[in-house]
């Protein structure tokens, strides 16, 4: 079994761009949603990543970045954009670069762009 983990990328000064994002909107409005996205988050990596890679949890996005989907209670959907790691542990890393509540059946494009971006930052740091 291929375990892995889920990391929320933070810049070198510090700052975690997922919890600006989304956790700390989460926190405030709705405390009980960010305690079931923290259980999902937990109950996923207990799977191997093959299996979600076959499965809807997991997509493609592009050469470097990855979907990553949950679905939680009265049908919010939330995603983590981001690249997976082989190299940096022993392990597999989903390094979260945006998260955001999905309102449409599409990525809006903003959040492609800003995990590009953000992807850009996350490989120069590892210079």
């Amino acid at each position: 079994m291929e375990h892995w983990t889920v990391e929320f990328y933070t810049n070198n000064q510090g700052t975690c761009y997922l919890k600006n994002d989304l956790l700390n909107t989460l926190k405030n409005k709705n405390p009980l949603l960010l305690n079931h996205l923290m259980k999902k988050i937990t109950s996923m990596t207990r799977k191997p990543i093959f299996s979600l890679k076959q499965s809807r949890d997991i997509k493609k996005i592009d050469d470097d970045v990855w979907e990553l989907k949950f679905i939680l209670p009265k049908n919010q959907h939330i995603r983590f954009l981001g690249p997976i790691s082989h190299s940096a542990k022993p392990i597999p890393i989903f390094h979260v670069m945006c998260g955001f509540q999905k309102k449409s059946q599409k990525i809006p494009i903003n959040q492609i762009l800003l995990t590009q971006s953000r992807l850009l930052e996350f490989k120069q740091n590892l210079k």
